[in-house]
């Protein structure tokens, strides 16, 4: 039984794009627009103005005459899972390696402080200036495509994030703040 693909072509284009972003290393130029729509089988366009988005979100930055180049810099404290295995048993994991043999074989996550957009911080009713926290998780199967991207926005002063690593595991918790 095939998984259903509900992605927008706009959705792919920006799925592939922050993909490259995590994958290569800050400073590298991406292909061409015509290059990196064929890869991601989406019209020239549509990675145009998901190359736009990401120039807003700071995460690209278009030079004139040499290309689009990543921008996004993120200070980084890497961990590891010490039981990879262990830690997807039992999940949505299992039901894809089970039921369609997709294996997931590298989990990024990242989590940077942010000033949201306008948009969304309309969605959190925020102000347009309000710190928040982006979480990112991309996850890839065997043959190196997305099959899990979540991008979540929490206002900064209301959640606080917790990170217990031990010998076995990594255990990852993000709670809203009690405020009584």
């Amino acid at each position: 039984m095939p998984l259903v693909n509900n992605v927008t072509a706009s959705q792919k284009a920006r799925l592939h794009l922050l993909n490259l972003i995590v994958s290569l290393p800050q400073g590298s130029r991406l292909k061409g627009e015509r290059e990196l729509a064929q890869d991601c089988k989406v019209a020239r366009m549509t990675i145009r103005r998901a190359i736009d988005l990401l120039i807003e979100e700071q995460k690209l930055e278009r030079r004139p005459g040499s290309g689009t180049f990543i921008t996004y810099t993120p200070i980084t404290h890497e961990f590891r899972l010490k039981s990879f295995k262990t830690d997807l048993a039992g999940s949505l994991y299992q039901l894809l390696r089970e039921r369609y043999g997709i294996r997931i074989i590298n989990a990024n996550t990242s989590l940077a402080a942010s000033i949201p957009s306008p948009e969304i911080a309309d969605q959190l009713k925020i102000q347009k200036n309000k710190a928040c926290l982006e979480l990112t998780m991309i996850d890839l199967d065997q043959n190196g495509r997305i099959i899990m991207l979540a991008e979540c926005v929490y206002v900064g002063d209301q959640y606080k994030f917790n990170l217990s690593p031990n010998r076995d595991n990594l255990e990852i918790d993000i709670r809203e703040k009690d405020v009584s």
